[in-house]
Formats: C-alpha cells, sequence, structure tokens
C-alpha cells in the first residue's frame, strides 16, 4: 500500500532510524569521498563542509493523513520539485512560476465552464475531476507495480546488497524549507550507503537518456546513458539533506531495458543548487514575490500566467500597455511575417506535390501498394487508406444525457490563446 508521497507503508519502519551520513569511513565512501572532494572547489567545500554532516530533520511520511501530508508538501521545496526552480522540468505544471503559486497557496480562479461543469456534477452527485483522477490513479498505481519490478531487479543485480525501504520525509536541518523522500536506500557489504531512485520512462523517450560522449582515443563520439537534468536535481537535494555521496538513479523502460545510472556528489553543482533554491524560498515564497526572471518552457509558462491570470473576458476594455512592450511586439510581428513567408511556401510545395500525385493515385487505384523502376533505379509506394476521426455532438450529448456529460467530459481551463498583430498607422 502507498503513502501519499509515493512511499510503501507494507514496508514502513525497516530504514527509519539509520543515520546514512555518518557511513563515510567505510572502503567504498573513502575512495568516492576523495574524488568528489580532489575535484571540488574551496568555496563549496567552505559553503557546504560537508565532511561534516548534520543530521537531517525526520518524520515518518506512513503514518500522516493525506491532509497532513498536503499542509507539509506546501510548506517546502521537496527533491522532485527542486528542478522546476530552475525551469528544468519539461512538463506542464513545473515552471519556477507554478511553484510559486503552489507554495504561497495560490489556487487560480475557475472558469465558467468548470463553474457549469461543477453545477451538473454537483446535481448528479458526480466528482468532476473522476476521468482524469482515474487516469493518474493508473500511473500511481503503475508507479508502485514498477517500483516493486525494480526493487527486485536490484537484488538480481547487486546479490549480498541490502535494499532499504525508507518512508521518511527528510529536511536539511539548516535549511527546513528542503526536502526529501527516498525511494531505497542500499547498504553494501562494506557497510557504505547508496541512495537508490527509481524512475520510469517509454521506451520511445530513450533518447532523451542518452548523451554524446567523445572518445579521445578514436576522436569519435559515442553514446553513453546519461540522467536527464531534472532528475539530477532531485539526486543533488537528497545528497544534499542526506549526508550521502552516490546515488544510482533505476530507469525502466520495459521489462528488457533497465537501466541503472550512477550520479556522484559534485559539491559545486550543489552549493549552487542549494543557494538558487534558498533564493526562491527567501526572497519570493515567504515575502510572497513573484520571481522576476520566469524559467521553464515558454508554452508552461504561457499556460500558469493564463491559468492564474483568470479566464479571457471578451467585455473587458482594450489595455494599454506601457512603452517598453514595444520593442517585443515589433521582434513577434517579423517573426509570423518570416512564419507567413515559409507557410507560403509550404502551401506551394503542397499544391504541386499534390497535382504531382494525381496520376499516380488514378495508377494506382484500389490497391495498397505499387513498385516503379526503369531497371537503374526503383521505388515502392504506399497508399493505404486512413481511419477519419470520430465525432460527438458535446452540445447534443449535454442536453439529453447531462449525467453522462458530466460524467465524462471534462473541461480544459483555457486550451489556448493566440496573438495577431497588427500594425496600426498614427496621423
Amino acid at each position: 500500500m502507498g503513502s501519499f508521497d509515493g512511499s510503501s507503508k507494507g514496508f514502513a519502519g525497516i530504514g527509519q532510524n539509520i543515520n546514512y551520513h555518518e557511513a563515510i569511513e567505510t572502503p567504498h565512501m573513502k575512495h568516492v569521498i576523495e574524488q568528489a572532494m580532489r575535484n571540488a572547489s574551496p568555496e563549496a567545500i567552505a559553503f557546504l563542509d560537508p565532511l561534516h554532516p548534520k543530521k537531517p530533520d525526520r518524520i515518518d511520511a506512513s503514518g500522516l493523513t493525506e491532509e497532513e501530508w498536503k499542509r507539509r508538501r506546501v510548506r517546502s521545496i521537496g527533491s522532485s520539485a527542486a528542478s522546476h526552480v530552475f525551469g528544468e522540468c519539461p512538463y506542464p505544471g513545473t515552471t519556477n512560476l507554478d511553484l510559486y503559486y503552489e507554495k504561497t497557496g495560490q489556487v487560480p480562479p475557475p472558469t465558467k465552464l468548470e463553474a457549469e461543469l461543477a453545477e451538473l456534477c454537483d446535481k448528479y452527485g458526480i466528482d468532476p475531476s473522476m476521468p482524469d483522477s482515474k487516469k493518474r490513479q493508473w500511473y500511481f498505481d503503475f508507479g508502485h507495480i514498477a517500483e516493486d519490478i525494480m526493487h527486485r531487479y536490484c537484488e538480481y543485480l547487486w546479490p549480498g546488497h541490502e535494499l532499504i525501504v525508507d518512508t521518511n520525509i527528510y529536511s536539511s536541518p539548516a535549511r527546513p524549507f528542503l526536502t526529501a523522500n527516498l525511494d531505497r536506500m542500499m547498504k553494501l557489504r562494506d557497510g557504505s550507503y547508496i541512495h537508490v531512485e527509481f524512475k520510469t520512462a517509454s521506451a520511445e523517450n530513450k533518447d532523451g537518456w542518452r548523451k554524446p560522449v567523445l572518445d579521445p582515443n578514436t576522436g569519435e563520439y559515442f553514446e553513453e546513458w546519461a540522467i536527464p537534468q531534472h532528475y539530477k536535481r532531485q539526486l543533488i537535494q537528497c545528497q544534499h539533506i542526506m549526508g550521502v555521496w552516490e546515488s544510482v538513479l533505476v530507469v525502466m523502460f520495459d521489462r528488457d531495458n533497465i537501466i541503472p545510472i550512477t550520479y556522484y556528489r559534485d559539491l559545486d553543482e550543489e552549493m549552487y543548487q542549494v543557494k538558487v533554491c534558498e533564493d526562491f524560498w527567501m526572497n519570493h515564497v515567504l515575502t510572497r514575490v513573484p520571481p522576476d526572471l520566469l524559467l521553464g518552457d515558454p508554452k508552461n509558462l504561457a499556460s500558469c500566467i493564463r491559468r492564474y491570470s483568470g479566464e479571457a473576458d471578451a467585455a473587458l476594455q482594450t489595455v494599454s500597455l506601457p512603452r517598453e512592450f514595444l520593442e517585443a511586439v515589433k521582434k513577434i510581428e517579423g517573426i509570423n511575417s518570416l512564419l507567413s513567408q515559409e507557410r507560403s511556401l509550404v502551401r506551394e510545395l503542397e499544391e504541386e506535390q499534390a497535382e504531382a500525385m494525381l496520376p499516380l493515385i488514378e495508377a494506382i487505384g484500389r490497391h495498397y501498394t505499387a513498385r516503379v523502376t526503369d531497371g537503374k533505379e526503383a521505388y515502392s509506394l504506399s497508399y493505404k487508406p486512413r481511419r477519419g476521426q470520430r465525432k460527438i455532438d458535446f452540445e447534443q450529448l449535454r442536453l439529453n444525457h447531462p449525467e453522462i456529460y458530466a460524467e465524462y467530459v471534462s473541461y480544459p481551463t483555457e486550451a489556448s490563446r493566440s496573438m495577431r498583430i497588427k500594425k496600426e498607422k498614427i496621423g
């Protein structure tokens, strides 16, 4: 059974009282620490004092209610959200602005469509988030299933080492707003502790887990497994809070592709991350001042701004923008002009292509495939039919079957808004 933070309640109490940070004199850790210290700057060593780690504060998450867990979550930056401060996570809702709104307890205003849906759901006693919540629950359940699989895989891969399940929420004693949850800790035969993190990923996204590396002997590049930056931030925060020097991220693409990737403590990167997160918390969250530099995917940032600004209202008068926005407008106008030229060229090429295909379509007729050759070169052609998209008359569904409509139709807060710019004549 899983707790609200994703830990496994069934293992509660196994790793609850282990001081992982104290195991720094073991043979393996001595080697790892020596290498990390050799690569670290004097500034990072002075800032972190890594050889004298302090015991982190802890509380067992398996004993928390959902409301208690939510309250604790708002009061800190968890290790999985560390990348949000930097805007490095690619998923929606993970910009530094999203994180600011979450940690300051701000809730976006409901849209008219959401209000309408809520009214229908209230009338028929239906959970308005049911379709989405079911999907979210499946991902949650799959994560637990995959976690068990990866646990077994690690036992197979590293026999003789002990995998420890720890359901504590840990926090930095110097910076209690930095917290961490651990998937696993692994105790080596010599008494060393290594942090283990589990992730699942689609096989289609394998490229995001590779990086090119130059072979100094051949001068050629080859690919090796690498941890995406937003996951690396999570490992860095766990290492900082726990005082551990080595992490292994185990990613499962499918049954035959479970890859362990090791990340050793980088004190300079850790110092940088801690300082940035501290600035975000002290100078933005606590002061309730939004970050002046917005970080994240521009589309995700735009979605966040729209969501918290409120739904667009056609009845509002034209807003007069300050003069400093003029350069941005001119830049957008220039880009739009270039895009228009490109689209015009694409349309011309598509028309030429369609015209060239006409005799081929006629010659292929009802066949799925064709082949043409002159003896020197040959081409195979595929001309298979594709099914059209099914359409639903949502308005008729709402009027005739409101209970079904309320249960299965969900509304986006505001799917998108388009910006068009037209230069005006003055004078």
